[in-house]
């Protein structure tokens, strides 16, 4: 988990999960990633119930930059 700073002020956090490829005994890490990001407020308590998640392909992103798009 990874602070998300506003100054020196703490405003939330981010974490990330790695999508594993199902039946990978080796625990092969896919081409998923996810961002959730959540508010905190003065304790370090995430603010609701709620989080933003941002969720990519890794392998599209190789693609579209071996053809030199963004």
């Amino acid at each position: 988990m990874d602070p998300i700073m506003c100054g020196k002020k703490k405003i939330g956090n981010r974490k990330l999960f790695v999508f594993k490829v199902k039946g990978s005994n080796e625990g092969r890490k896919g081409h998923w990633l996810m961002h959730e990001f959540s508010l905190v407020d003065h304790h370090d308590e995430q603010i609701g119930d709620y989080v933003i998640c941002d969720i990519r392909n890794k392998m599209l992103k190789l693609t579209l930059k071996k053809r030199g798009r963004r």
